[in-house]
């Protein structure tokens, strides 16, 4: 017997679990928009970084951190985002280290072209920090793996993401 409430609902929602829509809610298919979602925060996270990086030094407040402190926390976040969304197409871990390398050419890169800008410099220290920084983002990665490995839903959840 239905419900005024169950029957209003079903109306006003096209497409829910309650129309008999179900099965388009499918696991692997809320696992492919986190996918999508993945890659969409990687390019906005990168784009903030060279954005961040690129700014003539003049404008930029003074911070109490340490500025290698600040390299590491920002590659750290680069190469975890980009271990999340390189495809992972086996069983492997390539497209960790396809991660690591990517995120260590662009701080390479990175350093470089910071010559190009007004109170800006090239310091090798800095790519040391990035270094650290793009260890500690793959290995928190790694980490996550595993648990998510551990579990049930977290074994779909990873065979999900392996696109």
């Amino acid at each position: 017997m239905s419900s005024p409430l169950t029957n209003s609902l079903s109306s006003s929602l096209p497409g829910s679990p309650l129309t008999g829509d179900w099965r388009k809610y499918s696991p692997i298919r809320v696992i492919r928009k986190v996918a999508r979602f993945a890659s969409l925060s990687l390019v906005l996270y990168w784009l903030a970084l060279f954005a961040g990086t690129h700014i003539p030094g003049g404008s930029v407040p003074s911070v109490e951190v340490s500025d290698k402190l600040l390299h590491a926390v920002a590659y750290a976040g680069l190469s975890f985002l980009l271990a999340w969304a390189i495809p992972n197409w086996g069983k492997g871990l390539s497209h960790v280290g396809w991660a690591a390398g990517i995120a260590f050419a662009y701080g390479c890169i990175d350093e470089l072209t910071q010559m190009l800008v007004p109170s800006r410099s090239c310091e090798i220290a800095d790519l040391a920090a990035d270094t650290v920084g793009i260890v500690c983002g793959i290995t928190c990665y790694l980490i996550l793996r595993w648990m998510l490995q551990r579990v049930g839903w977290g074994r779909t959840v990873l065979r999900g993401l392996s696109r």
